[in-house]
């Protein structure tokens, strides 16, 4: 009954005029109205022209509070037909959202401008709050990519895009689910897990290259309060380290390991992601040799970032009480023992490969 075209027989057909209305109020009940219906309970008959243009006036609306309650429900309708559109409407108004809160445009947001490291969510100091607007459409985008996706292009693209813009949303729990996803491949029947991985491999070395093979500048749209690495670089790298292999064409794992020395000598904050992500190269080019060019730098770049750690580990703690200058807190002990390990574990891979 609740699929009828007969508006007699069907009275949740009477909802579309409320979304259709002019005042603000019945428009917003109307909408949350439709929210409330199960998609199983919906049919095609239910998107008459009047639905779609009051849907279209709702997304247009001035009010933010209909605005948002429509992308509510257009989630809600997601299908493999209109998701490359829905998909789309998510990813505008999450950066619509980030502009609102920051007052920065992300769309023109000139990369060069910043300074300091992009870096992910402190998740264990986030309390038990109510999700914003903005966390609530990342997981809606990140759900509807996974589902969805028409192709693996547009899934990689809009996820990079994320990593690279979401700013301080992002967090290592965003990271944990993209990087699910490449290991058991998407929901989405129209994206092969094998040709995902491969692209993702050809993007993430573009990535690099674009970005002159530093991941950890600012973004201007990030809190200054999170925590140290980026997000970004923790995908990138770890999937050029799941990945990463000769079959893929004019990307032998020779060129890949030299991409990663080039992100060591330029990237200090993301050395034990790059080196971790070096082991696992390593181990599969054998028994290529590792070349001794790399080995040298890996010590000496390891070498130099554990001194200048252990050296403000030392100056942090003569100031007792003083706060500390935050090029002091740059490179914490404990990353230094990390980094030293990781340091250690490509050193002698190279060694049993060469």
């Amino acid at each position: 009954m609740a699929q009828s075209r007969d508006i007699d027989q069907n009275p949740l057909l009477i909802i579309p005029r409320f979304a259709a209305s002019s005042n603000p109020n019945l428009k917003f009940l109307g909408v949350s109205m439709l929210c409330q219906v199960h998609s199983d309970a919906w049919s095609n008959t239910w998107w008459s022209e009047n639905l779609l243009s009051a849907v279209v006036e709702a997304l247009e609306s001035r009010d933010k509070t209909v605005q948002r309650k429509t992308l509510e429900l257009l989630y809600r309708m997601l299908t493999l037909d209109n998701a490359e559109n829905i998909i789309e409407r998510l990813v505008h108004a999450f950066y619509e959202e980030q502009e609102l809160e920051t007052g920065v445009d992300v769309h023109s947001y000139n990369e060069e401008e910043s300074k300091g490291e992009i870096v992910p969510g402190n998740e264990e100091g986030r309390s038990s709050r109510m999700p914003s607007q903005r966390e609530k459409l990342l997981l809606q985008i990140l759900d509807a990519l996974d589902r969805f996706a028409t192709s693996e292009e547009q899934f990689l693209t809009q996820i990079f895009g994320l990593l690279d813009n979401g700013g301080s949303v992002v967090t290592l729990q965003t990271a944990e689910r993209i990087l699910y996803i490449f290991d058991q491949g998407c929901q989405s029947t129209s994206i092969d897990k094998e040709k995902l991985r491969r692209i993702g491999v050809e993007k993430a070395i573009k990535i690099l290259v674009d970005k002159d093979y530093s991941l950890s500048q600012q973004s201007r749209v990030s809190l200054p309060s999170v925590p140290a690495h980026s997000v970004l670089a923790y995908v990138v790298l770890w999937i050029l380290g799941e990945y990463a292999s000769d079959d893929i064409q004019g990307l032998p794992l020779s060129s890949v390991l030299l991409t990663l020395a080039r992100c060591i000598l330029k990237n200090n904050q993301v050395l034990g992601y790059t080196l971790k992500a070096m082991v696992k190269v390593a181990l599969k080019s054998a028994p290529t040799p590792v070349p001794t060019t790399i080995t040298d730098l890996v010590r000496r770049q390891t070498g130099a970032f554990s001194r200048q750690a252990k050296l403000n580990s030392s100056a942090s703690h003569l100031l007792c009480g003083v706060i500390a200058s935050p090029s002091l807190l740059r490179y914490p002990l404990s990353a230094a023992f990390d980094v030293e390990q990781r340091a250690q574990e490509f050193l002698m891979v190279a060694e049993l490969v060469s």
